[in-house]
């Protein structure tokens, strides 16, 4: 394990781009600046509070950058700095991108908001039918759909085609009924931007190039995870480990449309001026003004909890990002998280101001934190501490990495392990092999696991009776529940997963 604490306090000051680098920011602006004098101060401070390996703060209006500045270095042990073109992964905060890409497709005339989706993808099902046939880009963008919360992750680590996840959407569990409550689901942003995929006849990355990242000239931005390494100028992911902070694994979101996206603080900035110009950029409309306002408008049914750091009460959703008031001022935001990674960006659109936090730490506070003194200054003071309060959340947020312990009153199993082991199948995930013993490199099991095609490792323990919890290779996967199905002779037929549903044993 190595500690952060050396290399933070000597990283603590910003680092600002050269006159050489890949890609300058948009022309200065002078509004604000007095309220953002001093602001790479806190940030530096906030970096070392937290310890965060390297960070990206940008901050716009309407009229171009007021910050723009890397902070720290590209990870664990490194002597590079971070600055404006460094590569990050954007986590969740591509779903606000997504969003925006549709947005050009539905100022073109090649969609509508609230035509069924079967207009664009022939064939398109849900388990729930009616959901199937009536459910449109809005619903996906607003998390409407019914589709569970959090759901069919794991599908993204199958290396399925995109056609193949579609075509598995129709086993997917409902969690709700249709329009019924806000469901946050990575597959409903997969499935909006395949949308966009087909209308452009291409993949939708292809797409989002062709729609978002050229004509915004975000020419260090893709929608692939291989993007992120084209060059060395990238960041590695980190984590905390007791007191340490050690390097942790970067990983590929897996659902298109949802999490893929890679970016610069630069190309991010070029963004944010697009969505609080109204749809413009540098004269050029990208996006309408009315679809642009229509993005922007939260649903009035779609509650989605306390917003903010003073905790909304009245948050709700909108299409790719949440809102919420902030004092007297109403704020758009997206935040975002994968192994190692933490984004979010904020905007003020009535005050012509956003920001955007781009993080090389998993599940640091660190964006929340800055995003709240950023309100602070552009809105006034809440009259909270909200430094000691995001601050007190750090610990829960690093629980939620914590594996959790079976029953201590437990009971034993009734089924033979022999009887555990074999084949089985899934609509919706394939075929899955558990053998008898773990596998290296993830934790102590009674069993392995090995999902797909491509044999996606995990490992099974025993939890309670019958019942045994399933603990994937990568930390962001959820761990599951199986309960197995015994039958009178003491064969296994099957099992339900919390998570992932049904399994038929099949040799």
């Amino acid at each position: 394990m190595v500690c952060l604490c050396a290399i933070l306090v000597f990283f603590a000051g910003c680092t600002t781009s050269s006159v050489d680098d890949v890609q300058d920011t948009a022309e200065m602006s002078s509004d604000y600046v007095s309220e953002f004098a001093d602001f790479d101060v806190f940030v530096g401070e906030t970096l070392d509070t937290y310890q965060v390996p390297g960070a990206y703060v940008g901050i716009v209006t309407g009229d171009g950058v007021i910050i723009s500045e890397g902070y720290g270095v590209l990870g664990v042990g490194s002597t590079a700095p971070v600055d404006e073109n460094t590569r990050f992964q954007l986590a969740s905060t591509s779903k606000f991108i997504t969003a925006t890409q549709l947005g050009t497709l539905v100022s073109a005339g090649g969609a509508d908001w609230d035509t069924p989706l079967r207009e664009y993808i022939p064939g398109f099902a849900m388990m729930d039918e009616y959901a199937g046939e009536h459910a449109t880009l809005r619903d996906m963008l607003e998390h409407r759909s019914g589709l569970r919360p959090y759901d069919c992750g794991l599908l993204g680590r199958l290396n399925l085609t995109d056609a193949e996840i579609l075509e598995r959407v129709k086993y997917m569990q409902p969690g709700s009924s249709f329009r019924d409550r806000y469901q946050y689901s990575n597959v409903g942003f997969f499935i909006a931007g395949e949308v966009a995929a087909v209308a452009d006849g291409t993949s939708w990355e292809d797409s989002l190039d062709k729609r978002i990242f050229t004509p915004l000239r975000m020419t260090r931005s893709g929608g692939d995870y291989a993007t992120l390494f084209l060059d060395e100028n990238h960041v590695d992911g980190s984590m905390q480990d007791g007191k340490a902070v050690i390097p942790m694994t970067l990983e590929s979101a897996g659902l298109n449309g949802a999490g893929d996206v890679v970016s610069t603080g630069a190309d991010m900035t070029r963004w944010m001026t697009l969505v609080l110009n109204e749809g413009t950029f540098e004269g050029n409309e990208v996006i309408s003004s009315d679809v642009m306002s229509e993005i922007l408008a939260s649903s009035p049914t779609m509650g989605n909890g306390g917003g903010g750091p003073l905790h909304d009460p009245n948050g709700l959703t909108q299409m790719g990002s949440e809102t919420y008031y902030f004092g007297r001022d109403r704020v758009v935001e997206k935040n975002g998280a994968l192994d190692g990674v933490r984004t979010i960006v904020t905007l003020v659109p009535e005050k012509d101001i956003g920001i955007v936090v781009l993080a090389n730490k998993h599940l640091t506070v660190f964006p929340e934190a800055v995003r709240a003194e950023f309100l602070e200054r552009v809105c006034g003071e809440s009259g909270v501490d909200l430094q000691a309060r995001i601050l007190e959340h750090q610990a829960a947020w690093y629980a939620m990495g914590v594996m959790a312990e079976p029953p201590a009153s437990s009971a034993p199993a009734s089924v033979q392990p022999e009887e555990i082991a074999g084949m089985y199948e899934s609509n919706l995930y394939g075929p899955l092999v558990i053998t008898s013993g773990a596998v290296d490199g993830i934790t102590d099991g009674e069993f392995s696991l090995s999902l797909g095609r491509v044999a996606y490792p995990g490992i099974l323990r025993h939890w309670d009776g019958n019942t045994y919890q399933a603990v994937w290779k990568d930390p962001d996967d959820a761990p599951d529940i199986f309960t197995f199905t015994v039958e009178d002779d003491g064969s296994v037929s099957g099992f339900e997963g919390e998570v992932m549903g049904e399994f038929k044993k099949v040799q």
